[in-house]
This record gives structure tokens, sequence and C-alpha cells, in this order.
């Protein structure tokens, strides 16, 4: 068999078939982050046992002294405990025992020495209420012996009667320290009964007023 030859040139080979470019994925976007809210601070229960504290009764004692005009000028020193209670007005309850000086009373026929000795029951309230200043009205009950004895024209033995008034007053307290106070209390009174005493056969030599004007002063401790 005859060769069939190509002329002049070499055979040419098959080309490689060209590569495919390489397929990229598409890039995916990070998911956005929500967006936090803020901080807040954490809720703090109070501890059990930690109220604030309740108000409570308070308890003071003090002594006083009070000048009267009860036909003459009357000097009364006296001790009293007192109860005060928690509320809008802060009210106390004052109890206490007075023992009066001797006031002698002069006439043409002798001297009678009179002397006051009585229980007083005082109850007060605050319409002002400062941290360190109250003010209040007071309604106030006494009651116990008046004593009479006469000294001249010759001394006797004492002679007593009942004495009770009832009364009404203002009052002023002033605490600069937690446990002492100082107070001043102005008002008037009126005998329920009123005693007389007379020389006999009729000669006048007391008379209770119908009305008794007084001021007094106080200092008060109180108790923690």
């Amino acid at each position: 068999m005859a060769a069939i030859g190509l002329e002049g040139g070499d055979v040419p080979m098959p080309s490689a078939p060209a590569e495919a470019p390489a397929e990229t994925a598409p890039m995916l976007e990070a998911p956005a982050q929500p967006s936090r809210p803020p901080r807040t601070a954490p809720l703090r229960h109070p501890p059990r046992g930690s109220s604030e504290p309740r108000p409570r009764i308070g308890i003071a004692l003090g002594t006083s002294v009070e000048v009267s005009a009860n036909r003459a000028l009357v000097v009364m020193p006296g001790l009293f405990g007192q109860v005060g209670f928690p509320g809008r007005f802060a009210p106390l309850v004052r109890l206490g025992v007075r023992r009066s000086f001797r006031e002698d009373t002069v006439s043409r026929f002798g001297t009678v020495g009179l002397q006051w000795n009585e229980v007083a029951l005082t109850g007060c309230g605050d319409l002002v209420r400062q941290p360190t200043l109250r003010v209040g009205p007071c309604l106030n009950a006494e009651g116990g012996v008046l004593e009479a004895i006469v000294i001249e024209p010759l001394p006797s033995r004492a002679r007593a009667a009942v004495w009770l008034s009832a009364g009404a007053a203002a009052r002023i307290s002033w605490r600069p320290l937690r446990a002492m106070s100082f107070e001043l209390l102005g008002g008037v009174r009126a005998p329920l009964v009123r005693n007389e005493l007379l020389f006999e056969p009729a000669m006048l030599v007391y008379e209770a007023p119908r009305i008794v004007p007084f001021l007094g002063g106080a200092l008060v401790g109180h108790l923690p």
C-alpha cells in the first residue's frame, strides 16, 4: 500500500482544551449582631429585718417650778413623769406632784399660812413641730388639799380643805439635746371648789379667785 504523506509541515497536535475559569463562591455577608439593651443596675432587695425604725413611745422625767397669782404670788415646785405617743400631734400625758411654799395672808385679826399640795395631770399636743422646737396647747387638772394654819395671834394646828382646779395653757418646748429639753408653759386655771378661810365669827382671810393665771418652766430628761 502506498503511504500518504503531508507536505512540509509537522502534524498539528490537537490543543488542550482551555480550562474553565474557577467559579468563585459568592461571599456571604456576616449576619448583623443584635443590639444589646443598655445595662441596668441589678435590683437589690433589702435584707430581712432592716426596715425603717417605727416611731416608739417616749418616756421622760422632769422637774418644774410654777408661779401663780392666787390672791398672792404662790411658788410651787414639783416633779413629774411623762409618756409621749407617736402620732400627728405627738400627744403626751404628764403626771406630777407639787407642793407650794407657804404663803402668809395677813389680816387685822392675825396671820394665816397657806400651802397647796396637789397631784397634776396634763395633756399636751404639738401644732408646730421643728427639729428642736415644739409649740402646742395643753389641758391640765389638779387635785389635792389646801392647808391653812393660824400663825398669829396664837399658833394652831393646820386645817385642810379639798382643792380641785382645771385649766388650759400654751407650751413651748426647746430640745437642743436628744436627752434634754427646756419648757415654758403659761395659762389659766379655774378652781372647781372655791375655798374660803375665815376668822371667827366672819372675818374673811382667803377666798379662792375665779381665775388663777400661772406661768411655769420645766427641765425634762428624756430616757433612751
